[in-house]
């Protein structure tokens, strides 16, 4: 379920697995059968607990710190960015079940 920000401002949001460099696309163990980006996507929604809600700002800087933390280099890091006509809104997401 997606929510748009309190300031009712346009959010035209983008997050991507990486820049123009192409990423990994096969996982290893637990994420052999995705990408490492979908993978860590599952896993930062997996982690909101039921009735939380997450911005894409909160999903973006999780999903980043775990390729940080496993020592990803800068053209492997996740992008977070914005189309023409952002006026600043973000959106949010609330976890049903």
């Amino acid at each position: 379920v997606l929510f748009r920000s309190q300031n009712k401002n346009p959010g035209r949001q983008v997050l991507t697995s990486g820049q123009l460099a192409p990423v990994a696309d096969n996982g290893t163990g637990f994420c052999r059968d995705h990408s490492p980006f979908s993978c860590q996507l599952l896993n930062a929604l997996e982690s909101v607990p039921i009735g939380a809600v997450i911005g894409t700002m909160d999903l973006y800087t999780t999903i980043a710190d775990a390729f940080r933390r496993q020592g990803s280099p800068n053209d492997q890091l996740p992008q977070l960015g914005s189309f023409d006509g952002d006026s600043g809104g973000e959106f949010f997401l609330l976890r049903v079940k």
